[in-house]
C-alpha cells in the first residue's frame, strides 16, 4: 500500500496536481489518499469526486501510534508545502519516503535544509530549477519530476473562434503578483494596445491571498494600490484604467471551473507570461499550449524545463531581482524579464500570426508528451528507490541515546562532488554572469557551477591546454568558458567548440529516456536548432570574448577528425552531445588530446542511456576505469589519471 499526501481540487494548481496525480497512480498501484481537515477545496465532477472518495483513508486505521505522530503500514508520498517545504500531513511520523516540493527562493537557510534532511528521504523536485537550488545547498537526494497536462481536456481545435474573430487576443493567466509579473503584462500591452485598435486584453488573474496579491507594491511598472474591498473586477478595472489601458477593451475573468479553461484559452490568440520565478513549470502556460495556442514567455526558473524556440516566443533578457524577508534578509534572487523586450515581442507576434502556428503546433506535440500517468509513473519510480533509503532511516539508530541518527543520503554508486569554488569572490562572479548566460544554455546551475570552477582551477593554477567543448548549443557555456580565459588564465589558450548549430541529428535506438526512444521526446532528431550568428557570436559579443572562441560547425563525425590535431592538448574537454554515437567520437577523438591531471565533463550521462553506454563501452575498449564524480542526477566529471 502507497498513502499519498496530496491537495484535491477543481480549481487552484496544487489541488488539480493533486487530484490528478492521485488518479493516474491508482490506476498503476494499490494506493490511499490520507485526507487534511482543512482542505477545503472542491471537485466539481461527480465521478471524479466517487473515485477521490474510495481512496479515503485515516492515519488511525492504517498505521500505529508513535509519540504525537502516525507511522504508516506502507511508504508515502505527499507535498513539501511552504517556503520551509512542511509536510502537508504533518501528524506522520518522518521521514516521508519521497515528498514532492515547488518552491520559489533560491536560497535557502541551513535550518531548512537541516529539518528536509529530517523530514524526506527524497524529495521530487517539480523543476530542475528548484532541483538544483536543493543542490546547490547540499541535499543531494532529489530527481526532477516536471508536471503534467491533460491532454484530452486541453488540446488543439480545428475550428475558428466566434468570439470576437477581427480582434487580437492577448491571454494573460496565474494569480495577480509580482513573481508572475502582470506588471509586466499591463505595461507591454499598453503599448500594443496604442498601437492598434483590435487588440483586447483577456486576464485570468484572481488572487484571494492579500499577503501573495501585495507583493505587487515592490513593481517598479505599476502603482499598486491594494483591494481594500471586495469588489475584485472593479478593483482590476481602476488598476488597468489608472495605468492607461482602455478598459472597454479588456475583458476580468473569475475562477471558473478548470473544465471551463479550454474554451477560455480558445477564445484568445496569444498568451503573455512574463513570468520572474516559476517553481514548477506553470500549468496555466502547460495547458494553454496543450491547446495549440502561441506563447510569449520568459526563459527562466521552471519555464526552461518546457519552453524552447521551437515552440515558444522567448523574453530573455533578464536582470537579478533580489527579494528580501521581513527582516531584509535576502532570500531569492529572481530573473527580472526586459519589458522592452516584451513589448518587441509582442509586436512582432502582432505582426506575424502566420509564423505562430507553427511554434502552437510544435507546442501542443511538446505537452502531449507530459500526460498525468507519466507523472504518476515517474513518481512511483523515485518511490521505489527511496524505500532503499527509508529503511537506512529506520534501522540507523544511536547506541547511546536510541535516538535515529539520520544519514545526509543514500550512499550512490558514484562519488558524488561538486568541483569547489576557488575564491570566495568566485562564487559572486558567477552569481554575477549567470543572468546573462541563463538564456543561452539548458544546464542546470549546479552543472555550470562545475564548469565554472573546474576552468577557473585550470586557468589559476596556470596548467596549460585549451578548452573543447563538443555541444554548444547557444553558447551560453562557451561564453561562460571563454570569459574566464579571457580573465584568469595566466597562459594563452582558447576555447574550441564543435555543434551543428541546425540541430541535433538522427539519435540510435539506444538513445533512450527511462525506455522513452529520443525521437519521442521533445529534444528528438532535429530540435535544439540554434544559428551561430544568431545565439553564440551574440552571446560572446556580449561578454566581449568573441577573440577567445573558435567555433566549428559539423557533425562530430565530420569535424573531430579534421580538426583535433589544430586544437593541440586539451586541459578541459565538454561533452554535452546527448547520443551514443556522438558521445563516443567524441571519446574516441579527443580523449587521449586530454592532458592527464586534467578534466572532462559529460553533461548527460544520467539522461540519456546511450550517453552512458557510450561512456561506458569506451572504457572497456581502452581498459580503463574511469572514477566518475555525480554533480547531479545526470551529469559527471572526471580527472584523467596522471
Amino acid at each position: 500500500m502507497i498513502y499519498l499526501g496530496f491537495p484535491i481540487g477543481s480549481d487552484i494548481g496544487w489541488g488539480v496536481l493533486g487530484k490528478e496525480v492521485v488518479l493516474a497512480m491508482a490506476q498503476l498501484a494499490d494506493v490511499r489518499l490520507l485526507p487534511q481537515p482543512n482542505d477545503n477545496q472542491r471537485i466539481v465532477d461527480e465521478f471524479e469526486l466517487f473515485q477521490i472518495r474510495k481512496l479515503l483513508a485515516m492515519p488511525k486505521k492504517h498505521g500505529r501510534r508513535i509519540g504525537s505522530f502516525w507511522k504508516m503500514d506502507g511508504p508515502v508520498i505527499q507535498i513539501a508545502q511552504g517556503p520551509v517545504l512542511e509536510p502537508y500531513v504533518p501528524v506522520l511520523a518522518p521521514p516521508t519516503t519521497v515528498g514532492f516540493a515547488v518552491f520559489e527562493a533560491n536560497i535557502l537557510a541551513p535550518s531548512v535544509i537541516a529539518r528536509i534532511r529530517q523530514q524526506y528521504c527524497h524529495l521530487a523536485a517539480g523543476s530542475s530549477y528548484c532541483a538544483d537550488v536543493l543542490r546547490q545547498h547540499g541535499f543531494s537526494e532529489v530527481s526532477t519530476i516536471l508536471h503534467g497536462v491533460d491532454t484530452n481536456l486541453f488540446s488543439p481545435r480545428s475550428e475558428r473562434r466566434s468570439f470576437f474573430p477581427d480582434h487580437f487576443i492577448v491571454f494573460s493567466g496565474g494569480k495577480f503578483e509580482l513573481r508572475k509579473g502582470q506588471d509586466i503584462v499591463i505595461r507591454a500591452y499598453k503599448v500594443l494596445q496604442d498601437r492598434h485598435r483590435d487588440v483586447m486584453l483577456v486576464n485570468s488573474w484572481y488572487n484571494g491571498w492579500p499577503q501573495f496579491r501585495d507583493t505587487m507594491s515592490a513593481s517598479a511598472h505599476i502603482r499598486y494600490v491594494p483591494l481594500k474591498n471586495n469588489d475584485y473586477a472593479a478593483w482590476m478595472n481602476d488598476l488597468l484604467f489608472s495605468h492607461g489601458v482602455d478598459i472597454e477593451r479588456v475583458i476580468t475573468v473569475f475562477p471558473r471551473p478548470h473544465r471551463l479553461l479550454p474554451d477560455l484559452y480558445h477564445s484568445t490568440d496569444l498568451g503573455l507570461f512574463p513570468n520572474r520565478v516559476e517553481g514548477g513549470n506553470n500549468m496555466v502556460l502547460m495547458e494553454y499550449l496543450a491547446c495549440g495556442k502561441p506563447a510569449i514567455a520568459s526563459f527562466n526558473s521552471g519555464h526552461t524545463d518546457i519552453l524552447r524556440r521551437e515552440n515558444a516566443v522567448l523574453i530573455e533578457s533578464h536582470r537579478p531581482l533580489e527579494r528580501c524577508n521581513a527582516a531584509n534578509e535576502v532570500t531569492a534572487v529572481w530573473n527580472d524579464p526586459s519589458l522592452e523586450e516584451t513589448i518587441e515581442k509582442l509586436e512582432w507576434c502582432y505582426q506575424n500570426r502566420d509564423q505562430l502556428q507553427s511554434l502552437a503546433q510544435q507546442a501542443a506535440a511538446d505537452m502531449r508528451k507530459r500526460p498525468w500517468k507519466r507523472v504518476a509513473e515517474e513518481l512511483l519510480e523515485v518511490l521505489r528507490c527511496a524505500e532503499n533509503i527509508q529503511r537506512d532511516f529506520e534501522n540507523r539508530e544511536d547506541s547511546s541515546t536510541g535516538s535515529r541518527q539520520v544519514p545526509l543520503a543514500r550512499a550512490p554508486a558514484m562519488i558524488h562532488s561538486v568541483p569547489p569554488w576557488n575564491t570566495e569572490n568566485s562564487k559572486h562572479e558567477f552569481a554575477n554572469l549567470l543572468p546573462t548566460i541563463r538564456p543561452y544554455t539548458l544546464l542546470s546551475e549546479v552543472r555550470l557551477v562545475s564548469l565554472f570552477n573546474l576552468a577557473l582551477y585550470l586557468c589559476l593554477n596556470d596548467v596549460p591546454g585549451n578548452f573543447v567543448e563538443c555541444g554548444t548549443w547557444r553558447g551560453g557555456v562557451a561564453a561562460m568558458l571563454a570569459y574566464i580565459i579571457k580573465h584568469h588564465s595566466k597562459c594563452e589558450r582558447r576555447l574550441y567548440c564543435f555543434d551543428t548549430f541546425a540541430g541535433m541529428p538522427e539519435p540510435t535506438e539506444v538513445d533512450k529516456h527511462r525506455g522513452i526512444p529520443a525521437n519521442l521526446t521533445p529534444f528528438g532528431a532535429g530540435s535544439l536548432g540554434a544559428p551561430m550568428d544568431i545565439y553564440l557570436l551574440t552571446i560572446c559579443r556580449l561578454l566581449d570574448v568573441t577573440e577567445f572562441v573558435v567555433p566549428f560547425q559539423g557533425l562530430f563525425a565530420d569535424t573531430l577528425p579534421a580538426r583535433k590535431e589544430a586544437i593541440g592538448s586539451i586541459a578541459l574537454l565538454h561533452a554535452d552531445a546527448d547520443w551514443y554515437e556522438s558521445t563516443l567520437t567524441i571519446l574516441e577523438n579527443l580523449y587521449d588530446k586530454v592532458e592527464p591531471g586534467c578534466f572532462v565533463q559529460i553533461d548527460d550521462y544520467g539522461h540519456w542511456e546511450g550517453c552512458k553506454k557510450a561512456v561506458h563501452d569506451f572504457e572497456r575498449q581502452r581498459d580503463l576505469s574511469f572514477a566518475l564524480h555525480a554533480i547531479d542526477l545526470e551529469g559527471v566529471w572526471l580527472k584523467k589519471d596522471a
